[in-house]
């Protein structure tokens, strides 16, 4: 189902690795990334979260087509990433509470 082998993070680089190429790699964040999750309907869309200060996260929904995120939020102390199963429906936890974003494909 996934054409990326693998896909790895260190700090503010993302890089995915593909059989048929060798390495795609880009910068998400201007700091740390925290967590990377894969979408479950596309194999193109991914979500992360970051963080740009000490009490808030920024979360973000990227597609492997273009060079900019399609959807930028931020959550207080975020905490877990995760998608729905069968929807373009992503959750963020954070300071008791669940987020959701919803996108279209």
């Amino acid at each position: 189902m996934w054409n990326y082998e693998m896909t790895a993070f260190a700090q503010t680089d993302v890089a995915f690795f593909r059989q048929t190429y060798n390495c795609l790699e880009d910068s998400v964040y201007g700091y740390a990334l925290l967590f990377l999750r894969w979408s479950a309907i596309s194999e193109n869309l991914f979500a992360t979260t970051g963080y740009p200060g000490k009490m808030t996260s920024q979360f973000q929904i990227h597609h492997l087509g273009h060079s900019q995120p399609i959807l930028t939020g931020s959550v207080a102390i975020g905490s877990g990433l995760s998608w729905h199963r069968t929807l373009p429906l992503c959750a963020v936890g954070g300071d008791h509470k669940l987020l959701f974003w919803v996108t279209e494909i």
